[in-house]
């Protein structure tokens, strides 16, 4: 029995030998492979750019797959390359290189910046107007980086263009029905290109800043561009093979309010006296009203300026009134939908608004 002991044990202890082995062996070969991607990424660089950068850190490099389809998960491939992080005259950037041998052979995105100046000041010579950002991914936030292997010597810009791109456009004073966007795409090699023409500067600075989009691909019949009428004078949308997408709000004022319709049609507004706000379930008391009729023949836009009062935003509600098919008199509460600062949104529907009155409330 103590000899199989004895033999039980020399096995556990040459299994943990063998297993530190790897261990010490796997991190040999990291800190080896590390070594080598750096020595790599600064050749790399000393042969592109004629200057030694100094190493930040450094990792292998992973395509990263993500699937949405019921559950979000994601799952990552090595690319056979480690991810160099480095610097030069306290400029920061990366490099990709191969690591399992000696290779001067990458991609960096050192001159991101240089091309993508580069290529918006191309972009912005097709418009008219004054072209105030472009970016190439809807959330001004995220971003793209041009990684590449080729030079910029600043004049060969056609050759960095990105396949399929989508450009976002924002101009002040730009011609946007007439435009050949179509040429445009064609051009630069992208699918789609989101041109919003603002009112003013100061619409652009408001409109701009509160990023609309935020990852979601604009629609000329969604939320995302509704809600930002009051700052666009015309907004165009081209994709690759399709039709261009065309939109002139004809923003307008009443009372304290201003609205506009899908199609830009005529809006008769009437106000009311005295609406009783028992008529609608769980109002609170404590609010102030103003009441209109509405005769509009199609989808209209409420849009109510946001009030603060000693920096506490007071709630706006509209509550609509309309007879239904039946001739039954339906009271109902709009929902602001609105995803900007300055303003809150509800919509009228065309199919409720026979006899169709609203009211704006407000908290005192």
């Amino acid at each position: 029995m103590k000899k199989f002991l004895g033999v039980i044990l020399k096995i556990i202890a040459i299994l943990i030998l063998v297993a530190i082995a790897l261990f010490v062996c796997n991190k040999i070969m990291q800190v080896l492979d590390r070594n080598r991607a750096e020595k790599n990424a600064i050749s790399y660089v000393e042969k592109k750019y004629g200057f030694t950068p100094e190493v930040l850190s450094s990792k292998k490099d992973y395509d990263v797959h993500v699937n949405a389809d019921i559950f979000i998960s994601y799952s990552k491939t090595p690319t056979g390359n480690y991810q160099v992080k480095m610097q030069h005259d306290g400029k920061d950037f990366t490099v990709y290189i191969p690591y399992k041998k000696a290779s001067d052979e990458g991609t960096d995105d050192y001159q991101s910046d240089e091309i993508a100046s580069a290529i918006q000041a191309e972009v912005s010579s097709c418009f008219d107007g004054k072209v105030m950002a472009i970016h190439n991914y809807q959330d001004s936030r995220m971003g793209f980086r041009y990684i590449e292997a080729d030079y910029f010597d600043g004049s060969d810009t056609e050759k960095f263009y990105r396949e399929n791109a989508s450009y976002y456009v924002y101009t002040v004073g730009c011609d946007l029905k007439s435009l050949d966007l179509k040429g445009i795409l064609k051009k630069f090699h992208a699918s789609s290109i989101y041109v919003f023409d603002c009112v003013s500067e100061e619409a652009f600075n408001d409109f701009y800043g509160q990023n609309p989009f935020d990852i979601l691909q604009p629609e000329m019949d969604g939320i995302s561009i509704d809600a930002f009428r009051p700052y666009l004078d015309e907004c165009a949308i081209q994709k690759a093979d399709e039709e261009k997408e065309y939109l002139k709000p004809n923003m307008r004022e009443y009372g304290d309010f201003l609205y506009d319709t899908v199609f830009g049609g005529n809006v008769e507004f009437t106000p009311i006296e005295g609406i009783d706000l028992q008529n609608w379930r769980g109002n609170k008391a404590d609010s102030t009203a103003s009441g209109y009729s509405v005769k509009s023949a199609e989808k209209t836009f409420i849009f109510v300026p946001r009030i603060k009062l000693n920096g506490v935003e007071k709630q706006i509600y509209l509550l609509y009134s309309y007879t239904d098919k039946n001739g039954e008199t339906k009271y109902s509460y709009g929902h602001d939908v609105s995803i900007n600062d300055n303003y809150r949104m509800f919509s009228i529907y065309d199919s409720e608004l026979k006899d169709f009155e609203f009211t704006i409330v407000r908290e005192k």
